[in-house]
């Protein structure tokens, strides 16, 4: 943790952007000591939806696997960065948009399919074809033409 986080933390009660990466840094070790080999390439994107549905009886996983999906956004995508003090939570800005990585998975979690997280990306200006609507193909969809990729 770099001094400028640990003092915003520490005064403020509030976690860095270095917390959520050590955070997701330790799910993902934990993750392949079970088996579960998760790695930081963008394709990851398309499990999360799994990954959290896995993972929602585990109650102390969901701030990991929020972590986890921020820090993907936050690694392959340019200019993506953290907003650890947003009023909402923490947040990812990407592409002058603020995303809620955590809020989405305990969302996804309780809510079950009806609350994909891949949906949240669905941008209604994309013409999508029927057999286009798996929540997968919508977020990789959005994140193809909103964000340059690494």
């Amino acid at each position: 943790m770099g001094v400028v986080a640990a003092i915003f933390r520490n005064l403020l009660g509030k976690p860095g952007a270095s917390d959520f990466r050590d955070s997701a840094d330790h799910f993902v070790a934990v993750m392949r000591e079970h088996g579960i080999a998760l790695s930081w390439d963008k394709d990851e994107l398309r499990f999360v939806d799994a990954l959290t549905e896995r993972l929602a009886g585990h109650k102390e996983y969901r701030d990991a696997v929020g972590c986890y999906l921020g820090e993907l956004l936050v690694r392959n995508f340019p200019g993506a960065e953290w907003v650890p003090g947003h009023a909402l939570g923490p947040a990812v800005r990407a592409s002058g948009r603020h995303l809620f990585p955590l809020g989405w998975v305990y969302r996804r979690a309780d809510g079950g399919e009806a609350e994909s997280i891949c949906l949240e990306w669905n941008e209604p200006a994309l013409p999508v074809m029927p057999w286009q609507t798996t929540r997968v193909f919508l977020l990789t969809r959005m994140l193809m033409h909103a964000l340059p990729y690494r």
